[in-house]
Formats: C-alpha cells, sequence, structure tokens
C-alpha cells in the first residue's frame, strides 16, 4: 500500500496545472460576470489612469499568484468608494478560469502605461488588490 500512497503523493505533486485547470462543464458551466456582479465584488470602483506599472515578485506570497505586479492609476473619477488621486493597487495575472468569466487584469496587458481603465477593486491584508479591469479607449471619455 506504501508504494501506492507515493506514487499518489508524486502524481499530486508534480501535476499540478492539470489538476487545477479551469474545466467547465455541463454541470458547473462558466458565466461571464455581469455588471451587476462586477459592482457587488468590489468595494472601490474608479476609472484611472496607469502612470507607474512593475513586476513584484516580493508579493507572491501574499497574492497566492507567480507573477504580481504593482500598478499606481491617477484616478479620473470614483464610481463606488472614494480615495485619493492616486491609487496603488496589487493585480495578478489571474487564472485560466478568468477570460472565461470576462475577467481581466492589467498585469496581461501588453503596454500598460498610459492606458485608461475601469477598475474593480478590494480592501485585503493591507493591500488594495484588482478584481477585474476593463480597458477604455484612451479617445473617449467613459
Amino acid at each position: 500500500m506504501r508504494p501506492f500512497a507515493y506514487c499518489l503523493l508524486l502524481i499530486l505533486c508534480c501535476a499540478p496545472p492539470f489538476a487545477l485547470a479551469c474545466k467547465p462543464s455541463a454541470a458547473h458551466p462558466l458565466k461571464a460576470l455581469t455588471e451587476e456582479e462586477k459592482l457587488s465584488a468590489a468595494t472601490l470602483v474608479f476609472v484611472g489612469t496607469v502612470i507607474n506599472f512593475r513586476k513584484a515578485p516580493e508579493l507572491k506570497s501574499a497574492s497566492r499568484h507567480s507573477d504580481p505586479a504593482q500598478v499606481t492609476l491617477a484616478v479620473r473619477h470614483w464610481q463606488k468608494g472614494s480615495g485619493g488621486h492616486l491609487m496603488e493597487l496589487v493585480d495578478t495575472t489571474g487564472t485560466d478560469c478568468d477570460p472565461l468569466m470576462g475577467i481581466s487584469h492589467i498585469a496581461m496587458d501588453t503596454q500598460p502605461l498610459s492606458s485608461t481603465w475601469r477598475v474593480y477593486a478590494r480592501e485585503s491584508q493591507g493591500r488594495v488588490w484588482i478584481i477585474t479591469a476593463d480597458r477604455i479607449n484612451n479617445n473617449t471619455t467613459p
């Protein structure tokens, strides 16, 4: 019995991406979040422009993600909650389920600097974390 247990442990340790992969099914479908669901999950919602972006490997353990980023946005206006004119947030690359649920992250953008976003965020662990962000065309006013 012991060799079987060791083999099972080895499989579980070596194949976590397969075990945790996003696999929607008919019994457990994923649906894109509605605007109402995004607003309900967030304590802060604002429109802002990215003025600073940097990878933040020191936040790996706090974020439980492999590639967190520190993002600073100049706030154009608040839609929910309140804060300053500059917001410093933590963003992650999310999970492989995020695109299927309509969740996007500034950290996944190829050129985040100077881009404008509607950010849905929440405060936790003394930081503000991006739940999802919708990129806004810089030539239009939201």
